[in-house]
């Protein structure tokens, strides 16, 4: 028999049977129907799952995001114990099934949307004490932490999230959560980090200190890497970027002198050509070695 824990796999596990889970618990005879990556359920309220991501969401509800245990709860009330149900559906198939659970940085979508606010209302903003301290201490970054650092009580069951809040044009657009274990380790479940937006921002970014608004701008590929680069103590503006293809959405004034700090990939890699294109977008540049914390 099943037990009634939930892992953090198994979670993973349960987003990509969310189209069979959602078939169990509807109405017998419930209709769908596939509109490019979404399936929609007819009569069922504008209930839709992404069948690219594993996002879901309830149009008439109002509620959505990337959560089975959060779906369940959505469809049949609280009367029914969702990590008994799952527990028990997974214990009756093996591997995945026919859902997706792609990361899309660029999803603007009411489930991303979702589960941003949900961030946003349980984030915690001093980390000291937390997973998320021993994980920075860990590669050697010692607190004080920016503004842009938070910490989550709970992401994934069993697991702790580090949270980098994503600014644009002054305003936070979004967050992007990465999963610790309780000792502060990065979790070995993938995805082990996942971007979600209040709004479609590409340009979005780690704000992680401004020493003078018309210095040079360091930018760092990563959270991490940019608050290493804070910590050297130079007199730059500092900012991270959530992933190697954001660095072409940025724009600077003409003749801002931009220093991009850029990761160990392999030349050629698409990370590599990332980076490559991004600096194409710039006009004074200096490009360092690798940065490693």
């Amino acid at each position: 028999m099943p037990g009634h824990r939930l892992s953090a796999a198994d979670f993973e596990r349960a987003k990509s049977w969310l189209p069979e889970i959602a078939e169990a618990l509807l109405p017998a005879g419930t209709r769908w129907q596939d509109e490019g990556p979404r399936r929609r359920y007819l009569g069922q309220g504008g209930f839709v799952i992404s069948l690219r991501s594993g996002a879901w969401w309830s149009f008439t509800r109002r509620a959505g995001g990337y959560s089975p245990i959060a779906m369940i709860k959505c469809l049949k009330g609280s009367g029914m114990n969702a990590i008994e149900y799952l527990t028990a559906f997974l214990f009756t198939r093996q591997g995945f099934g026919s859902c997706g659970t792609d990361s899309a940085d660029d999803d603007d979508g009411p489930a991303s949307k979702a589960e941003a606010e949900n961030v946003r209302d349980n984030l915690i903003a001093d980390v000291i004490g937390t997973p998320v301290e021993a994980y920075l201490r860990s590669r050697g970054i010692e607190p004080p932490y920016p503004a842009c650092v938070g910490y989550l009580p709970h992401t994934r069951p069993g697991e702790y999230g580090l949270v980098g809040v994503l600014t644009w044009n002054g305003r936070v657009a979004g967050y992007q959560v990465s999963c610790l274990t309780p000792d502060g380790a990065k979790s070995l479940v993938t995805p082990v980090r996942r971007r979600f937006n209040l709004e479609k921002a590409p340009g979005a970014v780690f704000e992680i200190s401004v020493r003078a608004p018309m210095a040079d701008i360091l930018i760092g590929t990563g959270l991490e890497d940019a608050l290493s680069l804070a910590k050297l103590g130079r007199s730059e503006r500092v900012i991270g970027i959530p992933g190697d293809g954001a660095l072409q959405n940025l724009t600077f004034a003409r003749g801002t002198h931009v220093i991009v700090c850029r990761d160990g990939d392999e030349k050629e890699s698409p990370a590599d050509q990332a980076i490559v294109a991004g600096l194409c977008a710039f006009r004074s540049i200096v490009i360092t070695d690798s940065v490693r914390t």
